[in-house]
């Protein structure tokens, strides 16, 4: 059977002591340089980010921990490392798997990237991150966030989250060994402590657990991190493999273990998310080789069945994004296709019933080569996406501006912008 969307297709073309001592002065000394500077625009008086909403009720119990937090035991043992070095990193032979976040008025996207002729998922891999001011139209220069070994190590999969105190944190994977996928991986952060400043400060990173990270989650005014400890290749540690969650301490930097989920039948890179429904209970989807598959844990708990398929539209292996809009309603990101090699037909869905049904869905861009969507949404309630399209082939960053009503209502042609945010330029 084939499934098609409600909506018609929108034809969009478009990371000894004084050895310490050393390695802040890398960290810090190029942006007190900048400082002096102020070559890009922004605002000069920063304003803290309004806080997430929160629901009113109780936290949940963290169920008996079934392994300790383990301390970091990988191959990676530093944070990335600030950069401004535009002549290194600035021409790239590939990029892709962006994140995006608004703090303010002011919208922040960040992917990783390579400058080597081996144009992929390599050592050396590192984060680029810009900001725009006028709602995408223009974009600022660019930070880098780079390894401290990159002979060694990569970096990969940054996720933007905005905290409660108006910082900024690029959260992002680590793996070493001089490997594509070292076994074990490990989710650092980076804070930006003035997001809003004309010229940003990013505060020494730290290690917070195993795996490659998802985006943070609150769930029942707690804050939670999701850990995926990849299936693939030999694991340095069995037991540790899998869909894991945090409770998020973000104040104090870390992270303890509260749960794991049922793996997910075919799945090969989980790439989890997560949305508190009404009733509060806890929606959680993953992908897998054949597509979208999810799990509820019931309300004021974290226990999770063992996933079912999501059947509502085809969809593929590939990361979607879960959410809930301003507006209340639940909206999904995803491919809509039926086939491994789908990336493309990006989609946006609604639910109006707490994911019992998706009756409003609109294929916004149709190109080839497209996926890992993330999402934030503007002042006014309109939704952004982040994706990439074509990682080493056209090596671009998308950004689509979506008015919710115009999709829903059905009253006239869906309005959807898509805006480049950058095309990296070859060596």
């Amino acid at each position: 059977m084939r499934f098609v969307a409600v909506r018609p297709v929108h034809p969009a073309v478009g990371v000894t002591d004084m050895k310490r001592l050393r390695l802040a002065a890398c960290i810090v000394l190029p942006f007190l340089l900048l400082a002096c500077g102020g070559e890009d625009g922004g605002s000069s008086t920063p304003a803290p980010a309004p806080a997430p909403t929160a629901t009113a009720t109780p936290a949940p119990t963290p169920t008996p921990t079934a392994a300790p937090t383990p301390a970091n035991d990988g191959l990676v043992q530093d944070a990335l490392v600030p950069s401004l070095d535009s002549s290194r990193y600035l021409k790239r032979t590939y990029q892709g798997v962006a994140t995006i976040a608004r703090v303010g008025k002011r919208i922040w996207t960040a992917w990783f990237a390579d400058t080597s002729p081996a144009a992929w998922e390599v050592t050396g891999n590192f984060l680029v991150l810009t900001y725009s001011d006028d709602g995408g139209n223009t974009w600022s220069r660019e930070y880098y966030l780079v390894p401290a070994h990159p002979d060694t190590d990569r970096a990969c999969d940054p996720r933007l989250w905005p905290a409660p105190d108006g910082k900024l944190w690029v959260i992002y994977c680590q793996g070493g060994g001089k490997v594509n996928n070292d076994g074990q991986f490990g989710i650092w952060a980076t804070v930006i402590s003035d997001p809003l400043a004309d010229n940003p400060t990013f505060e020494p990173g730290f290690w917070m657990t195993d795996g490659v990270p998802a985006r943070p989650f609150l769930y029942r005014n707690q804050w939670y991190l999701p850990s995926d400890y990849l299936y693939a290749n030999p694991p340095r540690f069995p037991d540790r493999i899998g869909k894991r969650v945090y409770l998020m301490d973000w104040a104090n930097h870390r992270a303890t273990y509260v749960t794991k989920i049922p793996k997910t039948p075919n799945a090969d890179y989980n790439e989890t998310t997560f949305v508190e429904l009404k009733d509060g209970s806890l929606l959680n989807q993953s992908r897998s080789r054949d597509g979208i598959y999810q799990s509820i844990a019931p309300a004021g708990t974290l226990d999770f069945p063992t996933p079912s398929r999501w059947l509502f539209y085809p969809s593929i292996g590939s990361r979607h994004q879960i959410s809930r809009s301003p507006s209340g309603r639940l909206l999904m990101v995803f491919n809509q296709h039926e086939t491994a090699a789908g990336r493309t037909d990006l989609t946006i869905a609604f639910s109006d019933d707490e994911g019992k049904s998706w009756p409003n869905a609109y294929i916004f861009d149709n190109r080839d080569n497209i996926s890992y969507p993330d999402v934030a949404f503007a002042e006014n309630g309109d939704i952004l996406v982040s994706y990439d399209r074509g990682r080493n082939s056209y090596k671009e960053i998308w950004l689509a501006r979506i008015v919710e009503s115009s999709i829903v209502d059905g009253k006239g042609a869906p309005k959807v912008t898509l805006k480049l945010v950058n095309r990296a330029t070859k060596p």
